[in-house]
């Protein structure tokens, strides 16, 4: 099957530790989920599967987690790569994803960009607008003994910037108009986003990736 997938959380946590609640966008006690949709362009919709959150404190505290009932097994792992897990298990399950959504808690580590594109998913990620950014391939030095993993950009090529001034600066978004998209209806009125499309290559340990 392929359809358009979103990460939704939904939040309900412990009293000392008040997280943001997703539905309201309020600090609350909270605890947070991680989930997978499916959605089709018929208005179909369903849960996937879901996973708890487990805050890395508490996880460091397992009395505390015995005394919560919160099984030994469940330990802290960041959200994306539990979001990595159930894309996983979708995909183990013959479930297949046309494209894939997520706000900035996923959208902020490459890893999650390298590991979705290693998979051959396309997605939609938000990203913070400091997020380090190029327009364009730059190049790489091809001399031997620099090795795979040494190698190193050529100098002249393009700068890398965040995606703030690449979108207030580069002639690639500056000669383009925002086209406003509708994603739901929510408690506060209507949600959406405005877009603009161009090439973003994402920075790893300073050489370009793939994304």
């Amino acid at each position: 099957m392929s359809a358009k997938a979103d990460w939704r959380r939904e939040i309900r946590l412990n009293r000392q530790a008040p997280r943001r609640d997703g539905s309201t966008g309020k600090l609350d006690n909270c605890v947070v989920t991680t989930h997978l949709a499916y959605a089709t362009p018929e208005d179909f919709h369903t849960l996937l599967s879901s996973a708890l959150f487990l805050p890395e404190d508490w996880s460091n505290d397992r009395e505390r987690c015995r005394r919560a009932g919160i099984l030994e097994d469940l330990v802290y792992r960041p959200k994306w790569r539990i979001a990595l897990e159930l894309h996983q298990e979708a995909q183990a399950n013959g479930i297949r994803l046309a494209w894939l959504t997520a706000d900035e808690f996923y959208g902020r580590p490459v890893e999650f960009h390298l590991e979705l594109s290693r998979r051959g998913q396309q997605y939609l990620l938000e990203v913070p607008r400091n997020f380090w950014s190029w327009c364009r391939q730059p190049e790489l030095l091809h001399k031997a003994h620099h090795g795979a993993v040494g190698r190193r950009l050529k100098r002249q090529n393009p700068l890398i910037s965040t995606v703030e001034n690449l979108i207030a600066h580069s002639p690639i978004f500056r000669q383009q108009t925002w086209v406003a998209y509708l994603i739901k209806e929510g408690e506060k009125g209507a949600r959406g986003l405005e877009s603009q499309g161009g090439t973003a290559l994402s920075q790893r340990s300073r050489r370009p990736a793939d994304t």
